[in-house]
This record gives C-alpha cells, sequence and structure tokens, in this order.
C-alpha cells in the first residue's frame, strides 16, 4: 500500500512538469539583405538561448536555397528539438548568408509546422513559441498574413520578434508605404494577434537587454 502511495505521488507531481514543456524556435534570416547585420542576428540567437530555462527544447531555424530554377529562399529546419546548448550554440555559429528572395512569411508558417510536428524525440509540448530574427522584409511569399495569423492562431503558436529594420528605405511613396514601415507592421501584426511580442532595437542596444524586453509578460507589443 505504502508502495503504491509513492508511485501515485510520483506521477501526479510529475504531471505539472509535463504540463510545462515549452518548445522554442528561432528563425535566423540569414539571406542576403542582412548581409551588414548577420554577426548582429548570431549575437541575438545566441542570447536567445541563453535566456531560456535549461531543459527548453529548442529549434533552430534558417533559409536555404530553393531547388530549381527559383530564386527564393525557403526556411529549413538546422536543428530540431534539443536542450543541449553547446550544440545548439554550434549550430548557430555555423550559420551562413545565402542569395535569394526572402519569404518570410512562407517561413513562419513553415517553422511553425516543424513546432508543432511530433516525433518520438519531439514530444507534445505545453506551449510553442517562435523567435524571428529578421529585418522583416517578405518578397515572395505564397501563404497569405491572414491565413498564417489564422493558423498560428489555431496551433497556439506565439511569435516573437527582434526587428533589425534600421537599414531598410524608410522613404514612403504616395502609392506605397516605406519597405521599413512595411516590415514594421508585418511584424507587429505577427506577434499582436499570437500574443508574442516584437521589438525595434537601435544600433548600440544591448543584446541582453533586446532579449530580455521581448520576453517581458508585461510588454507583449512593443514599438
Amino acid at each position: 500500500m505504502k508502495g503504491l502511495l509513492v508511485i501515485c505521488f510520483v506521477i501526479l507531481t510529475a504531471i505539472p512538469l509535463l504540463a510545462q514543456r515549452p518548445a522554442y524556435g528561432i528563425l535566423v534570416d540569414n539571406t542576403g539583405s542582412m548581409r551588414t547585420q548577420f554577426d548582429r542576428e548570431l549575437e541575438l540567437a545566441r542570447e536567445v538561448v541563453k535566456q531560456l530555462n535549461d531543459g527548453t527544447s529548442i529549434s533552430i531555424f534558417r533559409f536555404r536555397k530553393e531547388d530549381g530554377p527559383s530564386k527564393n529562399a525557403v526556411v529549413q529546419a538546422a536543428l530540431h528539438c534539443t536542450t543541449d546548448r553547446i550544440l545548439l550554440n554550434k549550430t548557430i555559429d555555423e550559420l551562413y548568408l545565402l542569395g535569394g528572395q526572402t519569404t518570410l512569411i512562407d517561413a513562419v508558417q513553415g517553422s511553425a509546422d516543424v513546432l508543432n510536428t511530433i516525433t518520438e524525440r519531439c514530444g507534445e509540448y505545453s506551449e510553442r513559441n517562435l523567435v524571428l530574427i529578421t529585418d522583416g522584409e517578405d518578397r515572395t511569399s505564397v501563404e497569405k498574413l491572414e491565413d498564417l495569423v489564422t493558423s498560428l492562431k489555431s496551433t497556439k503558436t506565439r511569435v516573437f520578434a527582434i526587428g533589425l529594420v534600421g537599414e531598410l528605405d524608410p522613404a514612403a511613396t504616395a502609392a506605397a508605404k516605406s519597405p521599413q514601415d512595411k516590415a514594421k507592421e508585418l511584424l507587429i501584426n505577427i506577434a499582436k494577434e499570437t500574443g508574442g511580442a516584437v521589438v525595434f532595437p537601435t544600433k548600440d542596444q544591448a543584446a541582453s537587454e533586446i532579449v530580455r524586453l521581448m520576453f517581458n509578460p508585461n510588454q507583449r507589443v512593443l514599438k
């Protein structure tokens, strides 16, 4: 009887732990438009890993050149669901720049699909969160923003973003918003609709402060 009580106690105390298994993905925009900010991106990705709790499952996503004659850069999982901090940082350090048209909306959807895929090694999680480190520019995505938001909401996937938009053209025309404003609007909409957050850092802002602000639960959308 005593042994049965011990087993029941272990099971009951384990339930909250199982219910609190968050999964995180980090999408690093390694397309050519990020060339002058790439080292900054890698620093921020490492800082995200550092600030997440030990034992958190983390995946790393990047862009690759699409097969065939297409000039698109499409998303790829460089590392899927690991808690190994050494391996995560090694994967981040090995990321490299490539050419191609950025398909950011499609990449968010693809990364979210991977986070929501249950495998023997990557089980069910209590929550899924995707961190974008990007300038927010989307060029040739097929997926529509409205459909992406609907999909993310249905799987309860939150999106957090660090918008390195400072080098995008801030000039608008009579017919269109500026590339910088369009990028900001895209990141704000995705973060706001999914319950995440976005921060647009200054050039001299420390990576540790940027990530801390992004994960601050009292400031879900920062402009």
